[in-house]
This record gives structure tokens, sequence and C-alpha cells, in this order.
């Protein structure tokens, strides 16, 4: 049984190797599993499929973290790969980076530039909002308001960048501190009083 499943292991590595050359997590994993060179032939030809082994993390994690359905599956066989729909940029992208972040291959990238960010691979460019705070564009301002709607109460942090909530979040704790410090003090001064 273990001999079989390590062989499994092997082609299924050989047959990403091939597929994705230049990945070097593939290519350290399947000369663990005792693959010197893999015996298929590149199946690639868009910049994308050079890195991406379809695993779908980063469709699933648009879909079922995010609830944004912005990315998805084209094609099928050796010409499958992961895209926005049509291959047009996609409406329901809010710019998060989530589906960049969990790639284990490195196929997707989050460009910043000109006052925008978006996914180079998948031709999604959005417009950064700017911090309310410090006034640096520091996310898409549609994933911003995603989170003022998902999250009405806290709505105002949504409009801060990492620094300024940290400062807003350091001054309130200070001002807690220093009003429960001062009452404190009042307390215990009337306490001698009595």
């Amino acid at each position: 049984m273990r001999r079989t499943v390590r062989a499994t292991r092997r082609v299924l590595l050989e047959m990403l190797w091939a597929r994705c050359p230049g990945v070097d997590v593939i290519r350290d994993l399947a000369r663990e599993y005792g693959v010197e060179k893999p015996r298929f032939e590149s199946t690639t030809s868009k910049a994308l499929d050079e890195k991406c082994i379809l695993c779908g993390l980063c469709v699933r994690v648009c879909a079922e973290v995010i609830g944004r359905h912005a990315i998805g599956y084209a094609n099928r066989g050796v010409e499958r790969a992961v895209t926005t729909p049509f291959t047009d940029p996609s409406e329901a992208c809010i710019g998060c980076g989530a589906c960049v972040a969990v790639c284990p291959t490195g196929a997707l990238h989050l460009d910043e530039g000109n006052g925008e960010w978006g996914i180079r691979e998948l031709n999604t460019r959005l417009p950064l909002a700017p911090c309310q705070g410090c006034g640096r564009p520091f996310a898409a301002a549609r994933q911003v308001a995603e989170v003022r709607r998902r999250m009405p109460a806290n709505g105002d942090a949504a409009d801060l960048c990492t620094a300024c909530k940290r400062d807003a979040l350091c001054l309130n704790v200070e001002t807690n501190v220093i009003v429960g410090s001062q009452k404190i003090a009042s307390e215990r001064k009337g306490s001698i009083h009595v």
C-alpha cells in the first residue's frame, strides 16, 4: 500500500513539474520523491500556467471566504486555467488580494501603481482608497466599501490604514488608562476621607 501511494505521488509530481517547470516548490518536492526529470512533455503556453498548478485555493478563498466568486476555471484538459469570467476584468473582484496570499506557487501577483492595484494575471485594476487618517492610498476602494458594508458598527475603522488604526487604538487605550487611573485615584482619595 505504501509503495502504491509513493508511486502515485511521484507520477503526480512529474505531471506537475512538466506543467510548471519554473516552480521551485514542485521541483524540490519531486526530487524528494526521487524524480530527477519529468517523463512528460511540458503543456503550458500561458504566463499564468507556467506557475499555476490548478490547486484551486485561489478560487475557493474567493468563493468561500470572501464570498465574491470573482475567479474560476476556464477550458478543459491541458488548456484549463484559472481566470476571470470571459477573461474580462471581474466586476465581482474587490481587490482584497486573498487569492494572491493563498497561492502556493506565486502564480498570482498583486501590483500597485498610479493610485491603483490589481492582480496582473487576472487583468484586474482597481483604484485605491485614501486613508482618512494620513491620506496615503492603502486598499482597494471596493474592499473598503465591502468591509464597511459587512461591519457597519466598525465602519470608521475601514477607512484607516494599519498604522493609523494602531495609532487610534493606542490613543484610545491611553485615554482609557488615564481616565481609569484618575477614577481610581479619586476613589482612593474618597475612601481616605471617609
